[in-house]
């Protein structure tokens, strides 16, 4: 993999906010950092949704911005359902399961997690 990106900040920023820009800056190109213990590894987005990425079922805060597999349950629509509804709010490096009538497994960015939820919630009560 041969990549590059550059990125700016308006001021100071300490280690922590650096790397929350770093990520952002290599998700845009479809980059992911895989946390293996004391090791960080570089690797294209897809080939890390089958590789060492957390799976919950409470999404993180946004920042820093990375890859989840994201454990949802469903009140009353049907995965199915919210599986053909919610597919274009995520990014083009998502995978999507309905593990049961009313679960998903969605892996992809935060940032989409987090917006998917929302129109989830929504679309998902009585």
């Amino acid at each position: 993999m041969n990549k590059k990106v550059n990125f700016t900040a308006p001021g100071r920023v300490n280690s922590k906010q650096a790397y929350s820009l770093l990520l952002g800056a290599l998700a845009g190109e479809g980059i992911a950092i895989s946390d293996r213990g004391d090791t960080l590894v570089v690797m294209r987005a897809r080939a890390s949704q089958r590789s060492w990425i957390p799976i919950v079922k409470n999404l993180p805060p946004l920042q820093p911005e990375q890859m989840v597999t994201y454990v949802l349950s469903l009140k009353h629509l049907s995965a199915q359902d919210v599986l053909k509804r919610v597919r274009v709010l995520l990014s083009r490096n998502r995978e999507m399961i309905s593990r049961s009538k009313h679960e998903l497994v969605i892996t992809d960015w935060i940032s989409s997690l987090h917006r998917a939820k929302s129109v989830i919630a929504e679309l998902d009560h009585e």
